[in-house]
């Protein structure tokens, strides 16, 4: 596809399973010390004002409320980037994406469209707070074959899955007209996956 929907992190070097990335990266519920909000527009627009648009910016993006487990790791190993905490009272949505966030009836969905929203308007990383990070970023950008025009997202467990625990792209991504046109058109929400794991997978499927 032109612009480039989905792309997953591919290795340069042959590895032994699709999830070697997650592992890299992850140990799940390995708290660290209580972190810190930051001003999350502030850092925003002075990444923006200072980076190319059409590189993911050196933002790392978080969903949280209250204490932030691991997020301090993330900005020892990750010096050269801001990390932007959003809590539940300062969560962007998409304009294009109201009607269906609140339609959700569901934390859980709601919360996977402010996670798209967030990168639709500003780009960067975002990262799922349960992520242990053991490497920098800057390390995954060396190690696999990433597409700045395109959205990353990170393996799933399950075969021929993606898992919306990582994204990444940049502000100036085009792939979102699909991700709407998808989003307007599903009906079953009994799901808690529904923008999730189900949405990433079933749009790498038609837009690979």
């Amino acid at each position: 596809l032109g612009p480039g929907v989905i792309g997953q992190c591919i290795p340069r070097r042959p590895q032994r399973d699709p999830c070697h990335i997650k592992r890299a990266l992850t140990s799940l519920h390995r708290p660290v010390s209580k972190s810190w909000n930051i001003n999350a527009q502030e850092a925003i627009l002075m990444f923006h004002t200072e980076q190319d648009p059409h590189l993911i910016p050196n933002t790392i993006h978080f969903i949280w409320d209250g204490p932030h487990p691991n997020i301090d790791q993330f900005r020892r190993m990750n010096p050269d980037y801001d990390v932007v905490v959003h809590d539940s009272d300062s969560w962007p949505i998409a304009p294009a994406w109201r009607t269906a966030y609140d339609a959700c009836e569901l934390m859980c969905q709601r919360a996977d469209i402010v996670r798209y929203s967030i990168l639709r308007l500003y780009g960067g990383w975002y990262f799922d707070v349960d992520v242990y990070p053991i490497r920098p970023v800057s390390d995954l950008m060396e190690r696999c074959t990433i597409d700045p025009t395109r959205l990353l997202s990170g393996p799933s467990v399950f075969p021929r899955s993606l898992d919306p625990f990582l994204l990444a792209c940049p502000i100036t991504y085009e792939g979102w007209g699909l991700f709407d046109e998808y989003i307007a058109t599903v009906e079953d929400v009994t799901s808690g996956i529904v923008f999730g794991p189900t949405m990433l997978t079933e749009m790498n499927r038609r837009h690979p």
